[in-house]
Order: structure tokens, then C-alpha cells, then sequence
């Protein structure tokens, strides 16, 4: 399995850099160069037929931009060429994912589909795929074909109205993961392939990491805003925009500084060119409301600047009848669509804190700014971010984060009396249920900053659930069942738990 660094939602070629940023901007421009390379030694491979290798290259294409939907459509036509369709169908749905209106993502899951014996299923694919594209007589036929069969044949091959989006977010080299809905515990991540004990399965960074704060501060005096990597000194690397002042810290009187050029243009782009735009009203909201309390629960201010930036990126316009069904059907940009995903409960956050919050968003979004937001993107803002949404993303935050960094394993060998500089919520690895037996453990260090390494701890079986610790697991019994209702809300039952709770009865 290739190591990529999972980071979500950027891609390569729309990672805009700050005018300065010129040895990012050499980077890109090397990784765009070698892209290319891959991608027309993987085009030319599959032309000669050789689609072991195709696959191969189209993968280390997707390793530098893990995000491009042609590749996945390539790779998805090189998996069914080799009659892999499981591979096959999950990068057709990737592609459907990332190009909702192109046929050929359609096409793909299609042939995977009939490929599995899905036929009906097929069928329908090849109807969509002949409705955006008259021409592509071959879908028309296939379907067809497909419905005059459909009784003909059957499989076990389970499908979801999710698959397209889970199967993007496993992208691009967690093919042999799976997020399935269990039968007591909500979603749960499995793997479909037996693997060996000690092995690193995947790495990952945070969504995004925000900064854990006491009274303005963080704990270990100066950190990354955006990753939390702890910083030696005070930075210079501030946004020369604001410098500095807009966004959480900015709120509670301290500056948002980095620790490197890409931390920074990551940070802009994702969340941070809303906060910057806004930071003059900003610091007026903050010299006359020095009393906040609850100082983390402005970072769910950041979470809404991103949400709100997807909106912009993604070109949401509820004057049309696509964009406004989809935001009847509660689709938002892509990081509410993930995050609506995760599982939460009433974090019982201050009232108070939370209606101070949404009027600092109303001062961020409800007021119409050139070059910012429109009157129309102001309303819709408004109709959208209420304070009932803003207690829900909260209870999302507390209850999906893990510290960042961790410096240790986290329910395991993690320093619990060290508070992390942060916390975030990481894409994949949040889908991972709780046990006191893991069969995964989550390492981190200082020297990492935001990027959480996932092990086996022991042996895995195919179909096997993976599981991660919440808490410190050589906690006694009732101490690590305490916490897990005081948080989570639930009382563990896995094996270890039954058989001490047998002993303790």
C-alpha cells in the first residue's frame, strides 16, 4: 500500500499560493512536472495493454494530486481490465465524486457493477452516463443489455448511496478499507485484507487542527495556528493581510503565527481569507467583548470560515435549481458534507458561549462586504448558520478530535497529565470505534506535528472491525467506563470489558 499523507480537501491544481511563497511555489511546480511524467507513462501502459502497470503509475500520479478525477477513471478502466471490479467500482465512485456531471465516472461504475453482477444497478449507471453524453451509444446498449439479464445473476457485492462519498475520502491508497454501518455501534472502519501485526497501515493529517487556548493563550506558550507544532520563539511568519489578528486568537487578543510558508498559503486557502477580510470588525467585536470564558469554543469559528470558503471554492449559487436542491437534500461544500457524517452528542456547552459565538459569525457573515460576500451569500449565511448549528458543530469538535500533537500513542503510551497544543479532527481514523483491546494504535510526535501515524497492534483478519483506545486503556475498569459515558456517551462492551465485568459481578 503506498504511504500517502492524507490532507482533505486541497488538491494540486487548485492550491493557490501567496505572492511570496516562492520556494512553494517551486515545489508545486517540480510535483506538476513529475504528475504529468506519470500520468502518459500510465496512459501509454494501458494503450499497450500492460494495465498491471497503469495501475501502478496512474497510483503514483494520484499520490501528487489525489484529487483529479480523470485518473481515477483511468485507473478505474485499468482495475476492470484485470477483472479487480471491487478497485474498479471504488474509483469509479471517487471519480462521480469529484465530477458529479462527467458520464464517464458513470460509465465506469457501471462496467464495475456488471463486472460484480450488480446488473440492475449497472443498468442504471449506464442510463446516467447515456444522459449526459447522447453520443456514448455503448452505455445505452449496455443497460440494455444489463436490465434484460438483471435476474440472470446476483452477488453478495454490498452498495450504499454513501459509497461515492467514502470511497473519495479513503482515496487514493486505502483501497483495502471500507466504512460500513454497524449493527450497535454507528459506522465503523474495516479492512477487507488480512494484515500483520506492527505494520503502519496509513498516515494522516488533521482536516484541520485548531489551538487549544486558557485565557487567551495556549499552555505551551507559542504554537503553529495551523498545524500546532510548537514554535521555540514567537514567529514573523504572520498573514501580512491582518498580521495576525483575525480569527480565534485574534478574538481573545493574541496573533495567529506559523510555522512555515505552507502552513501559512494552507491556512489562507482553507479557512483563513474569510477571517483576514473580516479582521477590522473583528477587532472591534473583541475590544467590547473581553469576557469570553469559553475561549475554545471560538474555534468553531473556524470551522464555519471554512465551510464558508468551500462554499465560495465549490461555486455553491442557491439561485439555481441544482444548488438549491442540494442544499435542501443538506449539501453545504464538501467539509459539511463530512462532517454531518460524524457521530456527536450535546457537548453541553455554555448557552451563553455558543450565542456569543453566533454573533461574531453574524458579524463575519450576515453582513454583505465588497470583494467578500454578496447580499445573496450574506442571506444565505443567515439562514444556514444558526445557533442551533453552531451547538451541533461544536458538539461535532468535542466529541471527533484527538490532541495534536499527540508525542506518544494515544490510549496507550500518551503523557495524559501534558496537554496537547491542539486538537483536530483526522478524516479517516475518526471512523475508527472504541475498544480498551484495540487492534490499532495511534502514534504521534513533536517532531511530526499534525500528522498521526496508524499501527497494527496485533494480527488483523479480513472483515475484521479496526479499533482504536479513546482513553488511557490501563485505566481500572469502572475508571475507563466512567470516562467513556462522561464523553462519548456509551459504556464499552468489547471483549475485555465483558469478561472484566464478568469477573467484577
Amino acid at each position: 500500500m503506498a504511504m500517502h499523507t492524507l490532507r482533505l480537501p486541497l488538491s494540486l491544481s487548485e492550491f493557490p499560493l501567496l505572492p511570496d511563497d516562492e520556494s512553494l511555489r517551486e515545489e508545486m511546480s517540480l510535483k506538476q512536472s513529475n504528475y504529468e511524467k506519470l500520468k502518459q507513462e500510465g496512459n501509454q501502459a494501458f494503450q499497450n495493454h500492460k494495465f498491471g502497470n497503469a495501475i501502478k503509475q496512474y497510483g503514483l500520479a494520484l499520490e501528487i494530486d489525489p484529487y483529479n478525477a480523470v485518473l481515477y477513471s483511468n485507473r478505474s478502466a485499468a482495475y476492470s481490465e484485470v477483472e479487480n471490479y471491487v478497485f474498479a467500482y471504488k474509483d469509479a465512485c471517487r471519480c462521480i465524486r469529484l465530477r458529479p456531471e462527467w458520464t464517464k465516472g458513470y460509465f465506469r461504475k457501471g462496467i464495475a457493477l456488471q463486472g460484480l453482477k450488480q446488473l440492475k444497478k449497472a443498468a442504471r449507471c449506464f442510463e446516467q452516463a447515456y444522459a449526459l453524453d447522447g453520443s456514448n451509444k455503448e452505455a445505452l446498449e449496455r443497460s440494455r443489455v444489463c436490465d434484460s439479464t438483471a435476474q440472470q445473476a446476483t452477488s453478495d457485492f454490498k452498495t450504499s448511496e454513501d459509497d461515492e462519498f467514502f470511497c473519495w475520502l479513503l482515496s487514493p491508497s486505502h483501497n483495502s478499507l471500507d466504512i460500513e454501518v454497524t449493527a450497535d455501534r454507528g459506522r465503523g472502519l474495516f479492512t477487507s485484507t488480512d494484515v500483520s501485526a506492527d505494520r503502519l497501515l496509513w498516515k494522516e493529517r488533521p482536516w484541520f487542527c485548531y489551538p487549544k487556548l486558557r485565557e487567551g493563550v495556549n499552555p505551551v506558550g507559542h504554537i503553529c495556528s495551523h498545524c500546532c507544532r510548537a514554535l521555540r520563539t514567537q514567529s514573523t511568519l504572520v498573514c501580512d493581510r491582518c498580521d495576525g489578528a483575525a480569527g480565534p486568537w485574534g478574538l481573545v487578543g493574541a496573533k495567529e503565527e506559523y510555522c512555515s510558508h505552507q502552513c501559512r498559503a494552507e491556512a489562507y486557502v482553507q479557512y483563513h481569507r474569510v477571517l483576514c477580510a473580516k479582521a477590522t470588525d473583528l477587532a472591534d467585536f473583541n475590544r467590547q467583548h473581553r469576557d469570553m470564558r469559553n475561549v475554545n469554543m471560538l474555534n468553531v469559528i473556524r470551522y464555519v470560515a471554512c465551510i464558508v470558503q468551500d462554499i465560495q471554492r465549490e461555486r455553491i449559487d442557491l439561485t439555481s435549481e441544482l444548488d438549491q436542491k442540494n442544499y435542501d437534500n443538506g449539501y453545504f461544500g464538501v467539509t459539511w458534507d463530512y462532517l454531518k457524517r460524524l457521530e456527536f452528542h450535546d457537548a453541553n456547552s455554555n448557552t451563553s458561549a455558543v450565542a456569543q459565538v453566533h454573533r461574531t459569525i453574524s458579524i463575519l457573515l450576515f453582513t454583505p462586504s465588497e470583494g467578500v460576500f454578496s447580499s445573496a451569500e450574506a442571506e444565505l449565511f443567515r439562514r444556514f448558520f444558526t445557533v442551533e448549528f453552531i451547538q451541533r458543530l461544536y458538539g461535532i469538535m468535542f466529541y471527533n478530535s484527538l490532541g495534536v500533537p499527540l508525542a506518544g500513542v494515544y490510549g496507550v503510551q500518551q503523557d495524559f497529565s501534558e496537554a496537547p497544543t491542539g486538537g483536530g479532527i483526522y478524516p479517516i481514523v475518526t471512523f475508527c470505534n472504541h475498544s480498551c483491546d484495540p487492534n490499532l494504535q495511534v502514534e504521534s510526535s513533536t517532531e511530526s506535528g499534525d500528522v498521526v501515524f496508524i499501527r497494527t497492534r496485533r494480527r488483523i483478519v479480513a472483515g475484521e472491525e479496526l479499533t482504536i483506545a479513546y482513553i488511557d486503556i490501563n485505566l481500572p475498569y469502572e475508571e475507563r467506563q466512567s470516562q467513556l459515558r462522561l464523553k462519548y456517551n456509551f459504556a464499552c462492551r468489547c471483549v475485555r470489558c465483558s469478561a472484566e465485568f464478568e469477573r467484577l459481578s
